[in-house]
């Protein structure tokens, strides 16, 4: 099993944006956010990468009552594909994401990561 802290994550309609003649582009807070959270993940060690199937688990401090937990998948695992520590996004075989308001101080978001055949 892979653990590792992030950066608070960032919602899916921060992620792009529309720019003429270019199409959807990264914004720069999401461009930010990835730079950090790469820092982090290779501060902690950065594991070997993970091939195949996989499930993933992500616990997010909550801080906004307005916030949609399910926004925040799709940049989590974009990054863990970008810095290897999944091969491919799309072998992810399950996803559970919710608010924790107990993790560490410091901690905005964890995440763990393993193989699917360690479930069976």
């Amino acid at each position: 099993m892979i653990r590792l802290d992030l950066p608070r994550p960032r919602s899916v309609n921060e992620l792009y944006a529309n720019v003429r003649g270019k199409g959807r582009v990264k914004t720069k807070v999401y461009r930010a956010w990835r730079d950090e959270a790469g820092w982090m993940i290779a501060a902690q060690g950065k594991p070997a990468q993970l091939f195949g199937k996989y499930q993933i688990q992500i616990a997010v401090k909550r801080w906004s009552a307005r916030a949609d937990i399910g926004n925040f998948e799709k940049g989590i695992s974009d990054v863990l594909q970008e810095c290897d520590v999944i091969d491919d996004d799309r072998h992810c075989e399950r996803i559970c994401i919710y608010w924790d308001d107990h993790l560490p101080k410091g901690v905005d978001c964890r995440v763990w990561i393993w193989p699917e055949e360690a479930s069976s």
